[in-house]
């Protein structure tokens, strides 16, 4: 079995092999009334597909849509994001944010910032006044770990991902992975 990478090397590890990671927060309270997010005209995205006049007379997204980012995990606990996590709507289950299947635990802790990266473009929390905003300012999102630090997992890890969001209520899954081609294999 090949490894799968995702396809940029731009994100290195933060953590050394096997050093804690963060316990879950509490969410945090939601900003009422809004303040403007300070970096948002950073966000090249957000602009380019113009999600800021549509959030100006739509929406700006909804909780109740949950995006799995099956990817290196997520900063669970980083202070654009925290608010948009998604929860286990089960009250007594371990996994609250997601799952990592690199540990084998309820700690999907991004240790290479490449999939904190997409769910920042995704869904950074919008009218928080910190930072930018992802495309969707309201988003529930699900952090699922098969990628290590080093941005590498096995195949049948990214397959129990894609299982673990389904069978969990993802509506939407982020893939930013891609694996070596099979030259035995042309399709």
């Amino acid at each position: 079995v090949k490894p799968i990478t995702y396809s940029t090397n731009l994100f290195t590890s933060i953590l050394d092999d096997g050093a804690d990671r963060p316990s879950i927060d509490p969410r945090p309270a939601e900003v009422s009334p809004p303040v403007a997010d300070p970096d948002l005209a950073k966000a090249y995205g957000v602009a380019k597909i113009n999600a800021d006049k549509v959030w100006s007379t739509k929406t700006k997204g909804s909780q109740k849509i949950v995006v799995a980012v099956i990817d290196t995990g997520i900063d669970y606990n980083h202070r654009d994001l925290a608010f948009n996590m998604w929860r286990n709507p089960d009250a007594s289950a371990k996994d609250i944010v997601g799952y990592d299947f690199i540990h084998n635990d309820a700690l999907p802790y991004d240790d290479n910032q490449h999939g904190t990266h997409c769910a920042g473009v995704i869904g950074a929390v919008g009218g928080d006044g910190y930072g930018i905003s992802g495309v969707n300012q309201r988003v529930s999102l699900m952090a699922i770990k098969f990628l290590s630090g080093e941005g590498s997992g096995e195949t049948v890890d990214a397959v129990k991902s894609i299982d673990y969001a389904v069978k969990n209520g993802a509506n939407v899954l982020s893939n930013s992975w891609g694996g070596e081609a099979d030259q035995d294999n042309p399709i």
